[in-house]
């Protein structure tokens, strides 16, 4: 059975709203995570954001960490803006 879709506006904006199903231990963890008068949606949105800049920060320690790369990198470090050193 698909979920059902609601659709409202906010501020004039056309939102699309769904329910998702949680644990009640998920909920209170959430909780935990919350500010005072912080939607869930903001809880979700933050902790994605967190987890792109944890994987963005481990794909730059390992591109940094890479011999090839660091060679790249080593070249460069001599170009100013107006050519080279």
């Amino acid at each position: 059975m698909p979920q059902a879709l609601n659709t409202r506006y906010t501020f004039g904006i056309l939102m699309d709203v769904t329910t998702i199903k949680l644990q009640k231990c998920t909920k209170r963890k959430l909780d935990a995570l919350r500010k005072e008068t912080e939607s869930y949606d903001s809880v979700v949105e933050r902790l994605v954001a967190m987890a792109k800049r944890e994987h963005l920060k481990a794909a730059l320690i390992a591109g940094y960490s890479d011999p090839e790369q660091k060679k790249i990198m080593e070249e460069w470090d001599g170009v100013t803006g107006d050519g080279w050193k």
